[in-house]
Order: structure tokens, then sequence, then C-alpha cells
């Protein structure tokens, strides 16, 4: 029983806990703990470097730390964060200064330039000497010590309640990390009140995680010597602007189509428009039998394919290769022509601080590479495959493999909260409906639930979100009303068109809802 508990805890310590649980069962944020006098407040104060981290590699889902060091371990920014604590550390009495860098050679660096200085500082590295280290430590939570350059050793599960200021020297694009390195300077202590954070701003590089990206405002957005509290108000009043912004871009829109048709009233010549005619809904379906025949042959060939092809929208097909990119297909009508030709793209989905850092102006999808366009779908597809071999990790297929087994609990948390967000537009949000909709989720496989999650991360208003919907708890209020229609209008003028059954007349509907 040691030996199996000595091995759980190896494992516990050597992987990511989200691996470990499906669910977490009690989180406090820092906020929280802030607000509840748990911890203390927060002085945040702002560094502005103009460092450009766009080129800057990522690893494991953060920058590489040897590359990231070369941007960062120069003599500018050294010189501008030793000037910055001399200052600040004068203007706000610094007593205990913790700085994280970014690996070794910098950390060395740093604490070198603040030596000369005449400051009191050291370093501690995972190379540092554990005796050592632990002298080090003792006299910096004594005083002896003002400032403790450190690198990859403070992050979590440190106890110096004595540090009174924190400069954040590494730049990071994870916000557990952030959180983390923020969290060291929020212990009590009988000598402070608070602490002071030192953020670079300015900093040019695409997903960085910075102070205001905590509260989901923009990397830029201006933190200088303000409180968690006031940042807390401050995105309150920011998302109530976002909300006046797009209610008048909305009216912008509304005044310049209105003027522009004003404006073609205006003219003496005589304006005409062509337009289709069809008699009935089916009709309206199937006035090119060819056409129609195609389009069920193509929706066949993604059926048949070996890959799990999620349908997002009428004419764009997805699938997901990652946890972070996805493939495309994209039907596309030739200009003046009839002819279709298929867009097969790599892409990947922008994280929410690309979005709120970009003013809400970045898309939603980001397209990472256009792979190939062509007219025969089957070389689309089989490019799609060579694709799919290439990208999807080992992650990835491990899913695949268990494709069969029930949800995990935070796949059936995750769809449960999305989905039942949808219920109130199309169905009658009763408390019935909303258990037929857990009870059916029980059942659902993994890998069906996987390309569900996919279609919600695309669009909550995709075609397959609108079907699986629909496949859990049957037709909704406006497929009903459209069916019936489709339904009266066949009886009424009695149309009959070979290859249209039932099922796709639902299908149709579905696509109309």
């Amino acid at each position: 029983m040691y030996w199996d508990s000595q091995l759980l805890w190896k494992e516990m310590m050597e992987k990511n806990l989200g691996m470990m649980f499906d669910k977490i069962v009690f989180e406090r944020n820092l906020l929280e703990m802030v607000s509840n006098k748990e911890l203390v407040d927060v002085k945040f104060l702002s560094m502005d470097l103009d460092i450009d981290l766009s080129s800057v590699k990522t690893k494991q889902e953060d920058y590489d730390v040897n590359n990231l060091s070369e941007v960062m371990n120069t003599s500018d920014n050294n010189l501008m964060l030793a000037l910055s604590y001399l200052q600040l550390s004068k203007q706000y009495d610094f007593k205990s200064t913790l700085i994280f860098c970014v690996d070794i050679n910098h950390c060395k660096t740093l604490c070198g330039v603040l030596q000369r200085q005449g400051i009191n500082a050291q370093y501690v590295t995972g190379d540092t000497a554990r005796v050592e280290r632990q002298e080090i430590i003792a006299d910096f939570k004594l005083g002896l010590i003002k400032v403790l350059c450190n690198v990859q050793v403070f992050t979590e599960g440190t106890d110096i309640p004595n540090i009174d200021s924190l400069f954040l020297a590494r730049p990071t694009k994870s916000r557990s990390l952030l959180v983390q390195m923020i969290g060291r300077g929020l212990r009590h202590h009988k000598e402070k009140s608070l602490c002071y954070v030192i953020d670079m701003v300015g900093t040019r590089g695409t997903g960085i995680q910075s102070v205001p990206t905590l509260f989901s405002l923009p990397a830029n957005f201006p933190i200088h010597e303000k409180s968690y509290q006031e940042l807390a108000e401050d995105k309150k009043e920011f998302d109530e602007q976002e909300e006046i912004n797009k209610e008048l871009e909305r009216r912008k829109i509304e005044l310049e189509t209105h003027e522009k048709l004003i404006n073609i009233q205006k003219r003496k010549d005589e304006l005409i428009l062509k337009f289709n005619s069809f008699e009935g809904f089916l009709a309206i379906e199937s006035h090119d039998l060819e056409k129609y025949k195609q389009n069920v042959t193509v929706n066949q060939i993604f059926r048949d394919n070996s890959l799990s092809w999620i349908r997002l929208e009428y004419d764009v097909w997805g699938l997901p290769v990652n946890n972070n990119d996805f493939i495309l297909i994209k039907r596309l009508m030739k200009e003046d022509s009839d002819e279709i030709e298929f867009e097969l793209t790599l892409n990947k989905f922008a994280t929410k601080g690309q979005i709120v850092s970009s003013n809400f102006k970045c898309p939603r999808v980001i397209k990472l590479s256009l792979i190939e366009v062509n007219p025969n779908l089957e070389n689309i597809l089989n490019k799609s495959m060579a694709l799919f071999n290439s990208h999807a990790n080992v992650r990835y297929r491990q899913m695949l493999k268990f494709g069969n087994h029930p949800l995990t609990e935070r796949q059936l948390e995750y769809l449960n909260d999305k989905l039942g967000n949808q219920i109130k537009y199309y169905y009658s949000d009763t408390g019935e409906i909303r258990d037929e909709l857990l009870n059916k989720l029980q059942k659902m496989s993994r890998s069906r639930a996987v390309g569900l999650m996919f279609a919600l991360q695309y669009g909550t208003k995709s075609l397959w979100v609108k079907w699986e919907l629909q496949r859990l708890l049957g037709p909704n209020r406006k497929t009903n009303k459209i069916v019936k229609k489709l339904f009266d209008q066949h009886e009424k003028e009695n149309i009959s068109i070979q290859g249209i059954s039932n099922d796709k007349v639902i299908e149709m509907a579905v696509s109309m809802s």
C-alpha cells in the first residue's frame, strides 16, 4: 500500500493536476482572498519596456526560455529595471524585493547589475546548492538581503511573508504562472499593509499575459498605482463601454445602409434587380436537381470519410487535430460561374487574451495557413488526412482510441452548461427538459462529445450544435414550424422530387432554423 501511494504521489508531481482530476471541487481566486482580507492588497506599478516578443518561439504553451532570454537579457532592459528599482524603492521604501527572471544567465546578470549599484542583492536558482539556498533565503527573511533574484524557484509553494515588492522581469503566456508569481508577495506580515507588483507594459507579443489580462482587460490597459479592487471596477466600466461601442457601431452601419438606399432611390436610371422565382419551400431547396444531388453527394463523401468531420456551417466542415489547431474545408462558388471548389486551411482559435487585447477586433478563427484550393473534394480530403496525421498529437490520438468511453465529469459539466444555455432559445425551459438533457449527455460517447465541444467553440449557433441539441431533445419549436410548412406545401402543391425523403426535409428544416 505504501509503495502504491508513493507511485501515485510521484505521478501527481510529474503531471499537471488538470490531467489527474476531472473536476476542481473548490477554487478561490486572488481577488476573493484579497477582498476577504485573507491576503494583503496589491498596488500595481508599470515599467515601460518596448520589447518585441512576436518572434519569440513558443514551447509547451509558453515562451521558449532560451529564446526569451536573448530578448530580455540585454543591457538596455537590465538598465531600465535597475533604474526602476532605485527610483521605486526610494519612493515606496521597499524592504524586501523579489525579482522573477527568465533563466540562470539573466538572473546572475541582473543581480550583478544591482550589486554594482551598491544594492545588497543575491540570487537563487534551481542550481543553487540546497544549504546555500537555505542560508540566502534565511537572510532575506531577516531583512539582511534587500533584493532576491530568482528563476524557477519561487513560483509556487514559497512562504516568505516579508516580501513587499515584486518585479516581473519574466514575460509569460501562462495565466497560472503569472498568478503564482504575484501570489508570492500577498502573505500577511506585520511590517507591510500591501505588496507592490511592478509589471512590464508596452510589451509587444501575441498571447502575453500581463496584469490587465488577469481582469480580462486589454494588455495595454493603464494599471499604474491601481489596486485589485480598482482594476475590478475598471473591468466593469470597460465592459459597459464595450457595449456602448458595439451599439454605436451597429447604428453607424444602420445609418450607412440607410444613406446608400436613399442615394440609390434618387438615381434616375431604372434599377433592375434579378430575382429567382420558386414555387413553394421544397422547390426553393430543389430548384436545381443537379445542384441538390451535388449537395447530397458532397455530404455523403464527408460522412463516408474515415475522419470525423463536423459540419459547422452550410458550406463549412471542420476537424480538430489537437488541443489548439483544427482543419477547415470550405465550399466556394467561383465568381461568374456555377462551378464550385474547396478550400483547405489549417486554423486555430484566438485566445481570450488576444480577443480582449485587440479590443474585440481579433477574429475568433485565425487562419494559420492555406493548404490548397481544388475543385476535387477527394483530393482535398486526402490532403486533410496527411495534415491530420502530421498535427494530431499523442493526447488527441489517445482520446480517439477511447472514443466510445463515457464522458468525463469535466466534459459532462461543460456540455450541460453550454447546451443548457441554448435551451431557452429553442425549447420551453423546464426542469424536465434540463433533466432529459443531462440524462442524454450521460449516455453520449467521448468522441461525440469532443466533436460537439469543438462545434461549440466555433460558435454556439453552428449547424452541428443545432443538430446535436435536436438529436438529444428532439425537434425544437422553430424546426417543427418549418417542417409543418414544408409538408403542408408538399401536400398542397403535390410536389414530388425524386431523392428527397421525409428525413431530408427535416434535415433541410434544421438547416433553415
